[in-house]
């Protein structure tokens, strides 16, 4: 449905042969890899979902400027530039959020907190699927035609409320680094 650009398929290796200089990590040792990694994943994959916020806004903007609506570009109307300043203040924050999460996960002696391997994600999908709606609603019927691209970044800032982490699994995952007994 979304994310149709992401080359997700199953990969099977026979009789394949890894040279220990190709390794990631100590051999044999590959989950902890993977356990050291994880835990920043969803935050980088945060910022996959903000560009979606990011394209969805730019296409509202673009729209509001040249849809005339009651004898006048939707632009100039109050509730429109509202949303759209709205839509900036969520994809603002959420990039803010993300940096941070990210930052720290590269330099975790300054404060990394394990609820940013989480929720810089979820709120950046929330945001997105948020500015999706909203750009689908200025837009009107277009938002709906493949023609205007907006309902490919609907379908792809949907898929981000459940790929890398369901946003309801991540908020319990926080949850359960906040309030550790």
């Amino acid at each position: 449905m979304g994310e149709r650009l992401a080359n997700n398929a199953e990969l099977i290796f026979q009789d394949c042969f890894i040279p220990d200089s190709n390794v990631v990590g100590k051999v044999g040792k590959g989950f902890h890899v993977l356990a050291e990694f994880f835990p920043q994943s969803n935050a980088y994959a945060g910022a996959s979902v903000l560009g979606v916020a990011v394209a969805l806004h730019e296409k509202a903007v673009e729209w509001a400027k040249i849809r005339v609506q009651g004898g006048k570009p939707l632009i100039e109307h109050d509730g429109i530039r509202a949303q759209l300043a709205e839509m900036r203040m969520l994809i603002d924050a959420s990039r803010s959020y993300i940096h941070r999460a990210c930052w720290l996960a590269d330099h975790q002696e300054h404060g990394w907190d394990k609820t940013l391997g989480a929720l810089p994600k979820a709120m950046a999908a929330q945001a997105a699927w948020k500015i999706a709606t909203w750009c689908m609603e200025i837009h009107g019927g277009h938002g709906y035609m493949k023609e205007f691209g907006v309902e490919k970044l609907v379908r792809d800032a949907a898929a981000f409320l459940h790929s890398d982490g369901v946003n309801r699994t991540l908020f319990l995952k926080a949850a359960n680094f906040m309030f550790k007994d």
